[in-house]
């Protein structure tokens, strides 16, 4: 179980290190389960996730990803998230963590900081397991640009809708 953790959150790290506004129509993932509303000025960048954004200053970046998972809840993951990344992020450094929903559904979210590429970076990072797969939204900007960047990641997330089959 603790494997399968890790290399998910290795995953979605190494998908995220490789790669207040007005808001579009909802956009679907390339796996066609969610949809979101984009921020205006924000462009989807071509990546193996199911959605990949930047912002308009081109600096705040969104990946989301999913993956299968068999044997591991939001709760047995919530207890070992802040570890793993400390293990594999240099200067991680844990803001905030908490609970929250993503369209009616339990998710984790923890804000933090880490070292990538010798920059400090700070991430909001929203964690979702449904239907036996496992969504990861991880938000990235500068620590300068945080405070006005995060909003415009919140408003999406909180615009997310799952599809129906």
């Amino acid at each position: 179980m603790n494997r399968v953790i890790k290399l998910t959150v290795v995953f979605a790290i190494l998908a995220f290190v490789l790669m207040g506004a007005a808001y579009a129509e909802p956009v679907k993932d390339t796996s066609e389960a969610f949809s979101i509303k984009v921020a205006k000025g924000w462009t989807s960048q071509e990546t193996e996730d199911l959605m990949s954004l930047v912002g308009p200053s081109g600096i705040p970046h969104i990946n989301m990803s999913g993956e299968a998972v068999e044997g591991v809840t939001l709760a047995q993951f919530t207890k070992v998230f802040p570890a793993l990344m400390k293990k594999e992020l240099a200067k991680f450094k844990l803001i905030s963590s908490g609970k929250t929903k993503v369209d009616s559904i339990p998710a984790a979210v923890w804000v933090y900081s880490a070292k990538i590429d010798g920059i400090i970076l700070q991430f909001k990072n929203y964690v979702i397991f449904k239907d036996g797969k496992f969504y990861n939204v991880v938000f990235c900007t500068t620590t300068g640009r945080f405070k006005t960047d995060v909003t415009g990641f919140d408003a999406m997330v909180k615009s997310w809708q799952w599809i129906q089959d």
